[in-house]
Formats: C-alpha cells, sequence, structure tokens
C-alpha cells in the first residue's frame, strides 16, 4: 500500500512538472501576442457649433428653414446653440441630408 502511495505521489509531481510548463509556455504565448505594438486609429475631427452652424446657413439660404427648425425640434431645441456639443456630429449628419 506504501508503495501504491509512493507511485502516486511521484504522479502527482510529474503532473504538477508538466501542468507548470504548460502554464509558462501560455504565459509566454500571451506575453508575445499582447507586446505587439497597437496602432492608435486616427481620431476623427471634433465637430464644434461654428461647423453645424456654416451648414444651417448655407441649408437656410437654399430655402428649407422649415425643414431646420423641424430637425432642431427633433433634437429638443429651438435654436442650434441650445443643442448639446455631443450631438453636433448626428446634426450636421442630418443637416446635410437635407435636399
Amino acid at each position: 500500500m506504501k508503495n501504491d502511495l509512493t507511485q502516486v505521489l511521484i504522479e502527482l509531481k510529474e503532473c504538477t512538472k508538466t501542468l507548470t510548463a504548460i502554464a509558462e509556455s501560455l504565459t509566454q504565448i500571451l506575453t508575445d501576442e499582447t507586446a505587439v505594438p497597437v496602432v492608435p486609429t486616427p481620431a476623427e475631427p471634433e465637430i464644434e457649433f461654428l461647423d453645424v452652424r456654416k451648414v444651417f446657413v448655407e441649408k437656410a439660404r437654399a430655402g428649407h428653414t422649415d425643414a431646420l427648425k423641424a430637425l432642431l425640434e427633433s433634437y429638443g431645441a429651438d435654436k442650434l446653440s441650445s443643442v448639446e456639443p455631443s450631438l453636433y456630429p448626428a446634426l450636421l449628419y442630418d443637416v446635410e441630408a437635407i435636399q
């Protein structure tokens, strides 16, 4: 019985060595993969109030005043300066779509 337990203990120690080697290999692989430099993507240019205002003026001069008013209302604003700056990209997209 003692010999059986000794053999099991020896096998467990071998399993531990094998598992440790596997863990070290996986750690090395993951370290190598994460060490690859990440190329940052260029940020989109920030859209400012004057950018949106310029397009609004062009559309108003083209006779789309009613559509612009309706669009502002859909953004919960009664005038352009009341629109949240975070909404400028979406608003600009919508304004440019007016024909």
